[in-house]
């Protein structure tokens, strides 16, 4: 079968690297991006010989996975090594689970020479640091580079991990990183339309442990039958017939959930991980005979049906990694798919910052897309980022506001967060989770990556830049050193005491004052018309 241009382009730098005597690598791509089509055309691509292992740590992928490598390996055998299914010595293909090879005690491990394998491929990596794991890479000496030895790739969708620890003891290098963004961009996963149904309900008296809530006080804040009826009523008015699946805080939140679907006539039904009739329950939602699943821990990772379109966040989370998983399940593409809903279900907090669907996907996190699709909401916000680029957009809530930003600008008020005021003399603003510089018609990006070093992204004079810092300053430093050293006048524009602001009104300012009525008096400069907009645009605001 064919690979995806993309996929191809993955392959090519793990093969590139591996001869380079990169062998610990790391693929970054998100949920229906086709990682498993990555690990399946793998032994192919790279011309290995030898035995492939593709590690799962949830036993429900491994069948999934094993018809995946089979599908793309016709005439090769494949195998499960899992619970009471035990590999061939002639299978070429192993699908593995860890918490069976992995046990304390087992001696199934033993069975596998490491000497047998070309590459050892963990499946959700982003999971890979429990002691389960390390008996398994410590088996087949992954646990240090190694030159000489198996290829380790590790492939996950997820850009973090929930305790904030890194992977770079495992892996010593990202080899290929595509986000939901860019997958959205390039047409390989449909397109997101944002709601956020808000609830009142209060979650400042919610603990936190391990990163995110404490479940148990976190299920007796939500699960109330008001909060459950609310979320029912705005999936009727917003996503009504589609299938759906929603992510619940716990057993009893998941059956009660559904409980309030079925009461107003859905087709529903809760799912928990040892539910004796899963299996059963997940064919009806495959065939629509269930319009709606309520889960809770069984289908945020791994479950594969392009036809979901619609994911309802009900379990308020601080966890990137758990909020991109379930995201995920919406993202692939299908016939006849335009788009997927997602339903953040908003509560109230003074002292948490919730992951929703904008802070996901780079846009300002407390805007609310109220039903407008990703790709338009993030394109206004490039147009204007790229006509006005000390804008504060960072604290935009309203799709109004970035369709009237042009409007409002505020040239002298922009408020750069403190780190940036603390290490870079020059205007980059806050993005998601990174930064931006925009620099005439280019710009730069500081973003973290999986193993918590930041790189320096985007094009400088229609160049290409990409840099590697260990930390956030040193991000800032490199970049800035190579803002100030490119041609032009770069070095101007930039900074944030720009003597720009003492120039004479551009006629873009002109215009837009010409539009609203604004005489500028004679003799004022561009600052001084930009903080006249500020005024008359903050007192529209509040009349």
């Amino acid at each position: 079968m064919p690979l995806r241009e993309y996929q191809s382009a993955c392959l090519g730098k793990s093969l590139e690297r591996y001869h380079s005597g990169v062998n610990r690598q790391l693929a970054v791509l998100a949920t229906g991006l086709g990682k498993t089509c990555i690990a399946a055309a793998l032994r192919s691509h790279h011309g290995f010989t030898k035995k492939v292992m593709f590690l799962v740590h949830y036993e429900t992928l491994a069948q999934q996975a094993a018809d995946k490598m089979a599908s793309w390996n016709p005439g090769l055998m494949v195998g499960v090594e899992m619970a009471g299914r035990k590999s061939a010595p002639m299978d070429v293909f192993i699908v593995a689970s860890v918490p069976t090879i992995g046990r304390a005690g087992s001696k199934r491990i033993k069975q596998f020479d490491p000497a047998s394998f070309d590459c050892i491929i963990q499946d959700e990596a982003h999971i890979g640091v429990a002691d389960t794991f390390r008996r398994v890479y410590d088996h087949f000496g992954l646990m240090q580079p190694n030159s000489s030895g198996p290829l380790f790739l590790g492939i996950t969708a997820t850009p973090n991990r929930t305790d904030g620890r890194g992977l770079r003891e495992l892996f010593d290098e990202i080899i290929f990183d595509m986000g939901i963004q860019q997958g959205i961009a390039s047409g390989y996963l449909c397109d997101l339309v944002g709601y956020r149904v808000s609830t009142g309900t209060n979650l400042d008296g919610v603990k936190v442990q391990a990163g995110d809530f404490a479940q148990g006080e976190l299920s007796d804040e939500v699960n109330t039958s008001r909060r459950n009826g609310l979320i029912v009523k705005e999936w009727y008015a917003k996503a009504f017939p589609r299938r759906t699946i929603v992510f619940t805080v716990d057993v009893q939140h998941a059956l009660d959930l559904a409980e309030a679907f079925k009461a107003h006539g859905v087709p529903a039904a809760a799912l928990w991980g040892d539910d004796p009739d899963r299996a059963a329950k997940m064919k009806q939602h495959r065939s629509g005979e269930l319009m709606v699943l309520c889960n809770c821990a069984v289908l945020g990772i791994g479950y594969d049906d392009p036809d979901i379109q619609c994911i309802v966040s009900a379990a308020p989370t601080k966890s990137t990694l758990r909020y991109v998983q379930q995201v995920g399940r919406g993202t692939r593409i299908s016939e006849g798919k335009q788009d997927c809903i997602v339903l953040d279900v908003v509560d109230n907090s003074q002292r948490h910052s919730l992951v929703n669907i904008s802070s996901l996907l780079g846009l300002p996190k407390d805007l609310d897309l109220k039903g407008e699709r990703y790709t338009v909401a993030q394109a206004k916000l490039e147009r204007v980022a790229k006509d006005f680029p000390s804008a504060n957009l960072h604290d935009i809530t309203s799709l109004k506001d970035i369709d009237s930003i042009a409007e409002r600008i505020a040239m002298f008020t922009v408020k750069y967060p403190a780190e940036v005021e603390r290490l870079t003399e020059l205007a980059w603003r806050k993005q998601g989770d990174g930064y931006i510089l925009p620099v005439r018609r280019d710009k730069l990006t500081l973003c973290r990556d999986l193993r918590d070093e930041w790189w320096v992204r985007g094009s400088l004079n229609g160049k290409a830049v990409e840099i590697h810092a260990q930390n956030l300053a040193g991000a800032f430093n490199a970049a800035d050193r190579e803002v100030l050293s490119s041609a032009g006048d770069n070095r101007v524009l930039v900074k944030r005491d720009a003597r720009w602001h003492g120039e004479r009104p551009t006629p873009k300012q002109i215009e837009l004052c010409r539009k609203l009525g604004l005489k500028i008096p004679a003799g004022a400069n561009r600052g001084q018309v930009s903080a006249a907009l500020d005024v008359h645009f903050g007192r529209s605001a509040t009349a």
